[in-house]
């Protein structure tokens, strides 16, 4: 399951937290996105869209652009000099996914968090102090960090016709 929501009422880093925090209290959900730029919150993984729409409802305005039963996980890119962090955990059950979600979503510059279940990783990506996850973390869980490295946009190179480089 993928929903796309348009967020028209978040103005800053804090409503982006908040948005991400109420997300990640749905059961179910393996990836959550917010586009600031765009005001569009993506979610993707085994979850109930109507229960998400009502919790955000509580937040603020909310606008369905897409639901759709078979999302997948996509690569959306990012902004040079973002931080990717990758962290194993011990995590048992959809309620500690859910807390471990929750715990990340509060940190300043984060704005995307994927967690697989099956490997027990939990992928962050913003901008941010990947030491300050592993902290927040290590309150809760027994925590490794894997890797962590800055993200590239990737760019096609251009080349005009008949010109050479």
């Amino acid at each position: 399951m993928e929903a796309i929501l348009k967020l028209p009422d978040l103005r800053g880093d804090k409503d982006r937290q908040k948005a991400m925090k109420t997300s990640s209290g749905v059961s179910g959900i393996d990836y959550i996105s917010v586009n600031m730029e765009d005001h569009v919150l993506t979610a993707t993984g085994d979850f109930d869209p109507i229960l998400l729409l009502e919790q955000l409802k509580k937040l603020c305005s909310v606008k369905i652009v897409r639901i759709n039963s078979q999302g997948k996980y996509q690569n959306r890119g990012g902004t040079a000099g973002d931080t990717v962090a990758t962290v194993k955990l011990d995590l048992r059950d959809e309620k500690d996914k859910q807390k471990a979600m929750k715990i990340i979503s509060c940190i300043p510059g984060v704005y995307l968090i994927c967690v697989t279940m099956k490997d027990g990783k939990l992928r962050a990506k913003g901008d941010f102090n990947p030491i300050d996850v592993v902290d927040e973390l290590k309150k809760h869980f027994p925590v490794k960090l894997e890797s962590v490295f800055t993200a590239k946009v990737r760019r096609r190179a251009t080349t005009m016709a008949g010109t050479r480089r």
